[in-house]
């Protein structure tokens, strides 16, 4: 437990699964909430001259268009093209800042390691330093980004608009000003579970990737080639000529598709979804839970998905 989920802890919430803040009561499913912990996720910052270089050569987005005011989406991917981790990009103090799920933070850096050793750049120590919330509701008397992928300094960090069919924020804060934050909202009741931000993510296929589903998937399976998170002119970049040769010659057989879901507790990301044969014909990649037994899933089909199929552990998928 990180000193973020003991502060938590000590306000009494319990943690769900994922070590996120679970709200009780009528905000568990609410859509109205201004804050939700998103401390499963985690931030990378990138210190030295040739930090920008450097991530111009393993991101899949065009970095030279990151600027203090403009955040960008993009992915790391492997060799073979798969993406490793998404990330969305944004630069504080000149220094380029990444935010992707905490589960990919150790193996990504290790797998960059051996290339940092050739760059005059090197991963800022974190030591939790910060904590990432969702802001559903601008805070009373406070100016946050309007236009999507806007970014701009906030509370000793950064406030990013993300994807979503409502305005809504990503937060990297450092860690008393997430106290501050989240104490004040919980005053007002303005708190959610981050459920409420997972349904926000299947809402805007916005396809988050974790240790589960790492190194799966090319970029347009996720949807991140919509979501302009893919530059197709910029140079080269780890995996680039795999990604660019299926959009070219379309050559992917699977797709990003949102599905409802029903069971006893929520599927994970990762699972298979098996048809009537047992075969795998969808994996999760995002679910949100909207009630006891049911909610949404961001998956991955392929061409000869049946309408509905289940997991090994008996949830029942429907797909469109």
């Amino acid at each position: 437990m990180n000193r973020w989920q003991r502060f938590l802890s000590d306000h009494g919430h319990a943690l769900d699964a994922r070590g996120r803040a679970h709200v009780s009561g009528g905000a568990q499913h609410s859509r109205a909430g201004a804050c939700v912990d998103l401390g499963d996720y985690d931030v990378l910052i990138l210190d030295g001259k040739d930090a920008h270089a450097f991530l111009q050569g393993y991101l899949t987005c065009d970095v030279d268009a990151l600027a203090s005011d403009r955040a960008l989406l993009g992915a790391f991917c492997n060799l073979q093209g798969r993406v490793v981790a998404d990330v969305v990009l944004a630069s504080s103090d000149s220094a380029p800042w990444m935010s992707l799920h905490g589960s990919l933070v150790a193996p990504l850096k290790a797998s960059l390691a051996k290339y940092l050793q050739f760059s005059r750049s090197k991963f800022r120590a974190s030591d939790d330093a910060y904590v990432t919330l969702g802001l559903l509701a601008q805070p009373i008397g406070e100016r946050l980004p309007a236009a999507l992928l806007e970014s701009m300094p906030y509370r000793g960090g950064v406030a990013i608009r993300v994807p979503g069919e409502r305005a809504r924020w990503l937060a990297i804060v450092p860690f008393d000003a997430a106290c501050a934050i989240w104490t004040s909202a919980a005053s007002d009741g303005r708190i959610a579970n981050a459920a409420t931000w997972d349904l926000a993510d299947v809402d805007a296929k916005w396809a988050r990737v974790c240790a589960a589903t790492s190194e799966a998937f090319l970029p347009q399976m996720l949807g991140l080639t919509d979501l302009d998170a893919v530059s197709f002119t910029k140079g080269c970049y780890l995996g680039q000529e795999i990604v660019a040769r299926a959009q070219h010659l379309g050559e992917v057989k699977r797709r990003l598709a949102r599905a409802a879901w029903r069971g006893a507790g929520a599927p994970n990301a990762g699972d298979a979804v098996l048809d009537g044969r047992g075969r795998s014909v969808a994996t999760v990649v995002v679910a949100a839970q909207t009630a006891d037994d049911a909610g949404a899933a961001l998956t991955v089909i392929g061409a000869s998905t049946p309408a509905s199929a289940s997991t090994a552990s008996g949830i029942t998928f429907a797909f469109p």
